[in-house]
């Protein structure tokens, strides 16, 4: 069952990102909601940012992902980790670094926009 999202006048399906079946995937109604994001804040613009970070990520942490794989984890969820709420820690803080390249990224836009 999907869950549909408003935003506009727009009906949206909720979307799950994700570049490498190891790590897990992203949200973008996650990541809305977890920086408190607009409306205003379109659904293609969250999107690439969130696509940027992952990316971002996934090259920042190839090192940390190569032993893992070596370790014979297939997925990050399977790396041993503290849990909370049901949620790996290793998870969770993935999630939040996603969401904080986004809002990084996100900012840059704003801030690099032509003014006048």
């Amino acid at each position: 069952m999907h869950t549909q999202l408003e935003e506009g006048s727009a009906t949206l399906l909720p979307r799950r990102l994700h570049h490498d079946p190891f790590w897990p995937p992203i949200s973008l109604h996650e990541v809305r909601e977890a920086l408190a994001l607009s409306a205003s804040s379109s659904e293609p613009r969250l999107e690439v940012a969130v696509r940027c970070a992952i990316l971002h990520l996934d090259r920042e942490l190839a090192g940390a992902r190569r032993l893992w794989k070596r370790q014979g984890y297939r997925h990050l969820e399977h790396v041993p980790s503290a849990s909370a709420g049901g949620e790996s820690a290793v998870v969770r803080q993935y999630h939040r670094a996603v969401q904080r390249a986004t809002q990084r990224l996100l900012q840059e836009q704003v801030t690099e926009q032509p003014h006048g």
